[in-house]
């Protein structure tokens, strides 16, 4: 009997009536409650989507789903409230400043739940999907889906370049080149995750080959984590290089923008290049390409095919990286000439 009353307590129906705080429904797939209904009801309340960690990627790989509240629901005021007060240059504001379809970009700690009619927290819904035994989800469907939306209008992530950011671009670029017609390769030497990052040693043997078959190719090297001191990259051949480390996120998107060949590992520039669709060469290992670069149909996923262990997300690696060490220049190279000489990804 005592059990009895127990399952009725359990069992019983609740009703949650909140104007400004929706109940955090979860089904068992773990996806959220999805603002859809409310919105078709009364489409002109103020949302919030709030993503107060992540880095670079996740900002942009959210903007599809962005996108698509507006497209769908252009009355409702949308709010996107990202981390202001932590990242170096407010980067993450300047990543979406110029986004049409985002009415406000604010900061995460001062978003309060109380001054909007909907309210989503995406800060931490990605990680139980991004493991070795799922099959690889990319990002912008994880956020998508858990805000209710299957389908989008587009699965690109948005970044625009404004035309005087163009033109600066362009200017440093023709100041640097040893000629008019000289490709532009952008190497981006790490992620802002070690395990994630190509090792050193490859990037300094692919910038000697690529001086070597394309003597007259402007190399731009965007070095934050700084395996080199600044200066250093320009003496690794005769050949020219420009090194843009110093620059801010908006700088060197611009610099992307006008390249002929991205080429780094799964990072936040490398999303920007997908975002303004360069042709690019990524370089994989404990990340499947298929969870970050499937929507990108200019870049081209490398990675040691015959390691069994790829695809470890974020375990601990008992190999010493050895899915990113023993990625040779070569291998990279190939990708980057075939490029070059017009032949697309091979």
């Amino acid at each position: 009997m005592r059990h009895r009353k127990q399952n009725k307590i359990l069992l019983k129906k609740t009703k949650v009536v909140n104007k400004t705080r929706p109940a955090k429904v979860r089904s068992r797939r773990g996806l959220g409650s999805s603002l859809i209904p409310s919105l078709k009801v009364h489409e002109e309340q103020k949302i919030c989507i709030y993503r107060g960690l992540g880095g670079i990627g996740d900002i942009l790989m959210i903007t599809p789903t962005l996108m698509e509240i507006k497209r769908r629901f252009p009355k409702a005021l949308l709010t996107f409230a990202v981390d202001r007060h932590s990242t170096s240059n407010d980067v993450y504001w300047n990543l979406v400043k110029n986004a049409p379809f985002i009415d406000r970009v604010v900061a995460a700690r001062s978003a309060s739940r109380s001054k909007y009619d909907l309210y989503y927290d995406i800060s931490s819904v990605c990680i139980p999907y991004e493991r070795k035994d799922l099959p690889p989800r990319n990002r912008i469907d994880i956020f998508a889906n858990y805000l209710g939306f299957h389908l989008l209008g587009t699965k690109l992530p948005f970044y625009k370049v404004e035309a005087k950011e163009k033109r600066w671009a362009q200017q440093v670029l023709e100041a640097h080149k040893p000629e008019s017609t000289s490709p532009v390769i952008i190497l981006h030497t790490a992620s802002n995750d070690a395990k994630r990052s190509w090792d050193v040693s490859n990037q300094k043997k692919l910038v000697k080959i690529i001086h070597r078959e394309f003597p007259n190719a402007l190399l731009v090297v965007s070095d934050y984590n700084k395996y080199l001191r600044e200066g250093k990259w320009n003496h690794l051949s005769d050949g020219a290089v420009l090194d843009v480390s110093s620059l801010g996120i908006r700088e060197v998107a611009a610099i992307i923008g006008e390249c002929d060949v991205f080429v780094g590992p799964d990072s936040g520039l490398m999303h920007i290049a997908g975002a303004l669709e360069k042709r690019s060469v990524v370089l994989f290992g404990s990340v499947p390409p298929e969870a970050r670069i499937n929507y990108y149909p200019t870049h081209k996923g490398l990675t040691l095919a015959d390691l069994k262990c790829l695809g470890c997300w974020y375990t601990n690696c008992p190999y010493d990286l050895k899915c990113m060490k023993d990625l040779s220049a070569d291998i990279v190279f190939k990708q980057v000439a075939a490029i070059i000489r017009g032949r697309g990804i091979e």
